[in-house]
C-alpha cells in the first residue's frame, strides 16, 4: 500500500514501542537483497538506534538513491545517512571508461595519456 493513500495514523505504534535495531537492519537487508533493480552485494548497513548508515559502492546514482529510498521506508527508521559511492572507471561494452560526470575516453586515448604521464 502506498503511504500517500494511508491514513494519518501510519507509524503510530503503542506507547513506548520502539523497533529493535536488529529488526530494522534485517528488514533493510531483506529489501536491498530482494530488489530486482539493485545489486546490493557491496552495500553495508549499520543501524544505530533508529538511524541507518549505508556504505560501500553501487554502480549508478540511481542505485544509490534507490538503496536510500528502500532503507528510508522501513518502519522505525528516522534518518538514513547515505555514504554509498558510485563506482567509477568501470569498463563499458564498447571499450570505453566512464566517469561519474558522464565523460568517456576510449581505451587507446587512456593508454596514450598514461604513456605521456610516465
Amino acid at each position: 500500500m502506498d503511504r500517500m493513500n494511508e491514513g494519518s495514523h501510519y507509524g503510530k505504534g503503542p506507547k513506548n514501542y520502539k523497533r529493535s535495531q536488529e529488526r530494522i537492519k534485517e528488514d533493510i537487508n531483506e529489501r536491498l537483497s530482494d530488489d530486482d533493480y539493485l545489486d546490493a552485494s557491496d552495500i553495508e548497513v549499520i543501524v544505530n538506534g533508529t538511524e541507518v548508515t549505508l556504505s560501500g559502492s553501487v554502480d549508478s546514482r540511481h542505485a544509490k538513491r534507490r538503496a536510500e529510498d528502500l532503507a528510508e521506508w522501513v518502519s522505525g527508521v528516522t534518518n538514513v545517512q547515505n555514504n554509498l559511492k558510485v563506482s567509477t572507471g568501470t569498463e563499458s561494452p564498447k571499450g570505453t571508461t566512464r566517469s561519474t560526470s558522464g565523460a568517456s575516453l576510449t581505451n587507446s586515448k587512456i593508454n596514450k595519456e598514461q604513456h605521456l604521464h610516465n
